[in-house]
């Protein structure tokens, strides 16, 4: 999902194959969260999907939901589209709702298929995050599906930032405030979080170690979510194969 655009099948990007999800599901794994490119998907804003990287797409849902798998929609993009935010004159609100009520039409009758908004936001103002997010929500309720959106946060959405106020956030907004923010007429959402306990919270873990307390740091975030009623999901997570 992140090959050069537009890329060809097997080389710049590939789904997951379906010997991958017969493995998964040997290991009794139920939900799969599969990420793709938006700008692959959708070659021009408000346009009709790609015939042959949508049917890609479609085929996977189909065999791992058949198969009694869970799958999680995830574009890849940072709410962006071709490098450009979304909510900026390049790319308006209304754009990223008419690509969720595109692709939600089409699984809207399908109940394993969860709907994941964007991968990490960041460098936008959380007000602007906020208002893209409700207004997809309600374009996929708009369609009639009522699956599980998940919806993630700002400044990379991670548990380690879940209380703090970004420096890309207007206001100085938090995570914590901005899910309070978050409206669905159809009350079926969780929070996706992101959990990688080295130094930076990145995912890059440095010299191979894991140097945060991934337990404090998650206890806080469902200390919250118990006093606020939301729910969770760890949409990627990742650890050292030692003791470190």
């Amino acid at each position: 999902d992140f090959g050069k655009m537009p890329g060809k099948d097997g080389s710049d990007w590939k789904y997951p194959t379906a010997q991958e999800t017969d493995y998964w599901s040997s290991k009794n794994i139920t939900t799969q969260r599969i990420g793709f490119r938006w700008e692959r998907l959708q070659p021009a804003l408000n346009g009709k999907f790609d015939d042959g990287y949508n049917n890609q797409l479609k085929n996977f849902v189909k065999y791992s939901t058949d198969k009694g798998i869970n799958v999680l929609l995830n574009p890849q993009n940072f709410m962006r589209y071709n490098g450009s935010t979304v909510g900026s004159p390049n790319v308006p609100v209304s754009a990223f709702a008419d690509f969720w009520s595109k692709l939600s039409a089409q699984f809207k009758d399908n109940p394993r298929v969860l709907f994941g908004l964007n991968n990490e936001p960041n460098g936008m103002s959380s007000t602007t995050l906020i208002t893209a997010e409700n207004a997809a929500i309600a374009a996929i309720r708009q369609t009639g599906a009522k699956n599980i959106i998940t919806v993630p946060g700002n400044g990379w959405t991670g548990v380690a930032s879940f209380n703090q106020t970004w420096v890309d956030s207007d206001n100085k907004i938090s995570n914590a405030s901005l899910f309070n923010q978050i409206k669905d007429s159809g009350n079926n959402w969780m929070i996706e979080l992101h959990h990688y306990p080295d130094s930076d919270a990145g995912g890059g873990f440095d010299n191979n170690t894991c140097t945060r307390n991934p337990t404090t740091e998650l206890r806080a975030v469902v200390t919250w979510l118990r006093a606020n009623n939301k729910k969770l999901i760890i949409g990627e997570y990742g650890a050292v194969n030692n003791e470190n």
